[in-house]
């Protein structure tokens, strides 16, 4: 059994059971980002899918983990591949589920920051029987070094749906405790009695970085609409361009700012098709 930090829940592990090893690949709107062609390499930035608990823990509630990933604290991580892995139990056939990021800069519970700001949300997945592997491709998702996740559900019925854990984490970092949403009383951290087992889910993440000097443009993304923020000089033109095969580009937008930072609101994303942006100086 296990404990809930404020709300008084009891947590009980369940062992992985009938597992069907099916992979549900999403393949959403790609965003590149890219100011004069910068240069970018990608790496595997977190990676705890190596040591199985044979475990899941499972809720109704929106719930995920705070992950800490393992790249240089001078450049700034874009998320371009995430895969997590699900347990699903006597599910409705109409249950979904959606990815989750958001920034620790939330409220302060005891000394941990809670999520705050969302920083991207996929569209709706459905959800499976047994043990699957959901991967979330073909993004660039603008992320501090320490972030979390999270999966919410709908239309689960009587059954049961959870998150796999693994420990220890073999690629970055990960405290022991795990995120729970409660539409009346907000976030909470909670862990196992004693950390044991640590509250880790299976998650592996894939970035490219940019150095910070770089200016970038930045996503927020909530279902099928995107904001995009670009970190210029002052004063500078920039066109803010589309395409969807990175060779036919159309502006979309033409702006200077005094301060340098420019903003695209509400561009629209056709599920599935992926899409790429940049800025660019005329």
């Amino acid at each position: 059994m296990g404990y809930g930090t404020h709300w008084g829940m009891n947590f009980t592990l369940r062992q992985l059971d009938g597992m069907l090893g099916i992979t549900v690949k999403l393949v959403l709107a790609g965003c590149l980002f890219s100011l004069g062609g910068t240069m970018v390499r990608a790496e595997l930035a977190y990676d705890n899918t190596k040591n199985s608990l044979f475990q899941y823990w499972g809720s109704k509630k929106e719930f995920g983990d705070e992950v800490t990933l393992a790249t240089d604290e001078e450049e700034d991580p874009v998320l371009t591949k995430f895969t997590i892995e699900t347990f699903g139990k006597n599910l409705a056939p109409n249950a979904t589920g959606v990815l989750r990021f958001y920034e620790n800069d939330g409220i302060f519970i005891d000394d941990e920051r809670s999520p705050g700001n969302l920083l991207f949300e996929s569209v709706r997945f459905p959800l499976s029987e047994g043990a699957n592997t959901v991967t979330l491709s073909e993004v660039s998702v603008d992320v501090p070094q320490t972030f979390t996740w999270t999966v919410g559900t709908s239309g689960i019925g009587p059954g049961d749906f959870g998150l796999t854990l693994f420990n220890p984490v073999a690629v970055g970092n990960s405290k022991d405790h795990f995120w729970i949403f409660d539409e009346e009383k907000g976030w909470d951290f909670f862990r196992f009695s004693n950390g044991k087992p640590p509250g880790n889910f299976a998650a592996k993440i894939e970035v490219e970085s940019r150095p910070q000097e770089t200016k970038l443009m930045r996503i927020k993304s909530t279902g099928s609409r995107v904001t995009l923020t670009v970190k210029g000089e002052p004063y500078q033109p920039y066109l803010i361009q589309v395409s969807d095969d990175l060779s036919n580009w159309r502006t979309i937008s033409a702006q200077v700012s005094r301060t340098g930072t420019i903003r695209v609101e509400g561009q629209s994303l056709d599920e599935g098709k992926q899409r790429y942006y940049r800025a660019v100086e005329p």
